[in-house]
């Protein structure tokens, strides 16, 4: 039988999900950082596997080439909570402002999103994250290439 905390824990999981999101979206490195572990894994289909807040914040907040702006959806989330680990599973849709040839071109992309979490006193930060993409449109090849 669940516990009366977990409605709430559940509620304070998705919160840290979307503000994730929006400190991305944002490029607030401070606020971006506050919702990371130290010592955070993150991997991701287009960077490979980076560890530490530092080295994901280098590749999150990073000048890509013609990217204006993005904004991330985040949908579907399933949180599972054990005492003070969690898990939030959620489908991720992207749009990405990229300019080019005198335009701007919007280019989206999607795909699923796992977090693992854990409570530090009484907040959530995500301990490990990956980000599986699954389709995207083929210009942001382009545009995520550097990285590679």
């Amino acid at each position: 039988m669940p516990s009366s905390q977990e409605p709430i824990d559940r509620a304070a999981i998705i919160e840290r999900v979307h503000r994730y999101f929006r400190c991305l979206d944002e490029r607030n490195a401070e606020a971006l950082a506050a919702c990371l572990a130290a010592d955070v894994t993150a991997r991701h289909t287009l960077f490979g596997e980076l560890r530490g807040r530092e080295a994901f914040l280098q590749v999150a907040l990073a000048s890509w080439p013609g990217l204006v702006s993005a904004q991330h959806y985040c949908s579907n989330e399933e949180v599972d909570v054990d005492g003070d680990r969690a898990g939030c599973r959620a489908y991720l849709y992207a749009q990405h402002v990229v300019a080019r040839e005198g335009s701007h071109v919007l280019m989206p992309g999607g795909g699923r999103y796992t977090f693992e979490l854990g409570r530090t006193g009484d907040a959530w930060v995500i301990r490990t994250l990956a980000n599986d993409v699954t389709w995207m449109d083929p210009g942001l090849a382009a545009v995520f290439a550097p990285s590679r």
